[in-house]
């Protein structure tokens, strides 16, 4: 009888399979974890979480939308008194000139932003930023122009609240060519400018100013000398572009809907509106309509502050639950008129300012 010799692996021979606990790229791969996180990570913060290893790399830099919302405000180098003191500093090591000798002014104050834009271009991220935060910071209008018409910018929401060194004739002129009836197809790929708000200063700056449009009634915006020029612009983009205001829709008004119901001598030119109002006091109607939440977006004013989960305009311009519908108009307020006709019969006026009193409502 022959004998078999059965080599059996003993419990100390048996490799022990050990299972890994829950990493931090487990984590981000789940892609809702992923989309609702990183957008709220300053750029330098994605750099850094790609060069922790070769997996998380992959997955920021192959994964899409991981760069589509870049704050800039928050980056050092992107400010343009400390990128020039640096620079001027560096500069006197080699040579005893000044930094302004050989740049030009849109080289001069655009610099900074310039160089983040090379390096993330470089790294494949520009084509990809979609929603682009600049506010307070040195833009030029030579540099807006790039952004707006240049096929290597991907950007759709662009915010210049409260910047410097920026000429508003040119960036109104580099909007009105990139609306142009002859463009390109497909263009532009710009579809909303943050320009007339004020520069947020802190989150509850921010939290108060938030769907300003809806959740107060009087002036949401300070008028400036060029505000007949925006109107202009704001004509020019009608239906491509949005932008944080919008035209005064007063029947007095050439572009107004309701444009005709009202006797006046000579229409009034496009003008931005400033005031958000309510309705009639006693139906709650205007003559131009009241803006709802069920207007299109694209005649929907843009809300502070920009969506940082989504760069569409629907986004951007959708208010808050308790909302309250509005009026846009020039310089006016809402003013309850009780009168008395021939039949002795109460009407209320919607009045303003400039306008005088529009149509009654019964």
């Amino acid at each position: 009888m022959s004998q078999v010799i059965v080599d059996h692996q003993t419990r100390a021979e048996i490799t022990q399979i050990q299972t890994k606990g829950l990493t931090l790229f487990d984590t981000l791969y789940n892609s809702l974890v992923l989309r609702h996180t990183l957008p709220y990570l300053p750029v330098s913060g994605l750099l850094n979480l790609a060069a922790t290893c070769r997996d998380i790399r992959s997955l920021l830099h192959e994964t899409p939308g991981v760069f589509r919302h870049i704050d800039l405000t928050r980056v050092k180098t992107a400010h343009c008194e400390d990128a020039h003191k640096e620079t001027e500093r560096n500069l006197a090591v080699w040579h005893n000139v000044t930094l302004s000798d050989y740049l030009t002014e849109d080289d001069f104050y655009a610099g900074p932003l310039r160089g983040i834009f090379s390096t993330l271009r470089q790294r494949d991220i520009l084509r990809d930023v979609q929603s682009l935060i600049l506010d307070g910071l040195s833009v030029t209008a030579e540099l807006c122009h790039d952004i707006i018409n240049d096929p290597s910018y991907s950007v759709r929401m662009l915010s210049i609240r409260g910047v410097n060194n920026l000429n508003h004739g040119k960036l109104r002129a580099a909007l009105a060519y990139a609306c142009r009836s002859s463009r390109p197809e497909n263009t532009p790929r710009l579809k909303a400018v943050y320009v007339f708000g004020p520069m947020p200063c802190d989150e509850n700056a921010q939290a108060n100013d938030y769907d300003a449009w809806w959740s107060k009634k009087g002036r949401v915006l300070n008028s400036t000398s060029d505000m007949d020029d925006w109107a202009q612009c704001l004509l020019a983009c009608q239906g491509l572009i949005s932008f944080d205001a919008v035209l005064c829709q007063g029947p007095r008004h050439a572009n107004s809907p309701a444009f005709g119901s009202c006797s006046v001598s000579s229409p009034f030119s496009p003008a931005v509106a400033t005031f958000s109002v309510g309705g009639c006091a006693g139906c709650g109607k205007a003559p131009e309509g009241v803006m709802t939440a069920e207007t299109h977006c694209s005649s929907l004013p843009l809300l502070a502050p920009p969506p940082i989960l989504s760069s569409s305009v629907q986004a951007a311009t959708t208010p808050r639950p308790g909302h309250e519908d509005f009026v846009p108009s020039v310089t006016g307020v809402s003013v309850e008129v009780v009168v008395s006709d021939e039949s002795d019969a109460p009407r209320t006026y919607l009045t303003c300012v400039n306008q005088g009193p529009m149509q009654p409502h019964v």
